[in-house]
């Protein structure tokens, strides 16, 4: 059902340009707000084993539900090959040190969204399988919420770039659209839309967003968070 919804927030594509020596930085230095005992490299690692044991408690599932021959199953074993591909794209970029470690990173944020709403869809209850979507989701957010670039700035006085502010109150507009078509698709899910309160919620929340380098930081991670359950 998700597929039905048009994506309504539109953000320049543009390729996020770093020199290695910042991208070094990023990569050893989380942000100061929410120290993390963990690297980036081991952060991935553990998002990977994360998402190798949910894929494998899916696999070994008695639920027809979750079948591959289910074609209502699709667009979860979908979510999985999407999001452990992302995965796979952050870890090259990590030994690489260049951009895609970035990208592939906010990619992963949307895939591992997706794979929330999708699971929820079908409307299977496995405590394993729950286990491993919570601790791949949980991983991924804290890397994202320390190594990504947005993050090494959330804390500072430093102002928003014009690129930066247009970005955001682009984002800002869009809310009461996007609020208005959630309500739609609230109704047509019924008990298995908790997933999209939780969009509703954040989407207010991005729609109250200051200019200012933290608000900012929460706005893009919103946005990306927002990338998968729109396309689910």
């Amino acid at each position: 059902m998700l597929s039905t919804l048009i994506l309504l927030i539109v953000i320049p594509s543009n390729k996020l340009q770093a020199h290695a020596s910042s991208f070094n930085m990023t990569m050893s230095q989380p942000s100061s707000s929410e120290p993390s005992k963990h690297n980036a490299s081991s952060l991935i690692t553990s998002a990977n084993k994360a998402l190798t044991y949910t894929i494998k408690v899916s696999k070994e599932s008695k639920d027809n539900r979750l079948s591959m021959n289910n074609k209502d199953a699709a667009p979860y074993w979908k979510a999985l090959k999407s999001l452990n591909s992302e995965l796979h794209k952050t870890e090259r970029g990590a030994l690489l040190k260049d951009e895609t470690f970035f990208t592939g990173m906010a990619a992963a944020l949307s895939s591992v969204e997706e794979l929330k709403i999708v699971y929820e869809m079908i409307n299977v209850k496995d405590e394993k399988i729950q286990k491993g979507i919570n601790q791949t989701s949980e991983t991924i957010n804290l890397l994202y919420m320390n190594y990504s670039k947005e993050s090494q700035d959330k804390d500072s006085n430093k102002p928003l770039t014009s690129e930066e502010r247009k970005q955001l109150e682009k984002l800002k507009s869009k809310q009461k659209e996007l609020q208005s078509k959630l309500n739609e698709m609230e109704k047509k899910m019924g008990k298995n839309a908790k997933g999209i309160n939780e969009l509703r919620k954040k989407s207010i929340e991005l729609e109250r967003a200051q200019n200012n380098r933290n608000d900012y930081f929460w706005a893009m991670h919103t946005f990306n968070m927002m990338h998968g359950w729109m396309w689910g």
